[in-house]
């Protein structure tokens, strides 16, 4: 009631998330950089938002995974528009999916919440929003020709 609530760990865990992508992203340039894809469509895009969300659920939080994806599919020139758009959306559907996200880890910390009682609560919702986003993806691409 009489300060704001502490933001250290949260820091913490940007920090360290931008220290491992760069660890991630060293690795990827140090074995060839094999690329996952030969080009970046709403197939591509789709799963993208997968693997992120897959990484997420597992404990990888979402600016890692986004950093990784990004270096990664830089290469292949992808539309800005569609590659911007997946990053944002396993971002958006990563947090409430993952069990280490600041959001979940400052709940846990303040209201004593268990650590996964996020995800069960949100078991309907992800897939439901991760359908919703695919097809968006696919939607957009069309759109724009892809």
């Amino acid at each position: 009631l009489r300060r704001l609530g502490d933001g250290a760990p949260e820091l913490v865990l940007f920090l360290a998330a931008g220290l491992l992508a760069a660890g991630i992203t060293g690795l990827l340039a140090a074995t060839g950089g094999q690329l996952p894809f030969v080009r970046f469509g709403p197939i591509e895009a789709s799963l993208t938002l997968l693997l992120i969300v897959a990484a997420a659920f597992v404990g990888v939080h979402p600016v890692i995974a986004i950093t990784t994806f990004g270096t990664w599919l830089a290469p292949l020139a992808p539309d800005p528009t569609l590659l911007t758009s997946t990053l944002t959306m396993g971002w958006a559907i990563g947090v409430p999916a993952g069990p280490l996200s600041g959001l979940h880890l400052s709940m846990q910390g303040r209201y004593g919440i268990p650590v996964f009682a996020f995800q069960r609560w949100n078991n309907t919702y992800i897939p439901k929003l991760l359908a919703a986003s695919i097809l968006a993806l696919h939607l957009q691409a069309a759109l724009r020709g892809l």
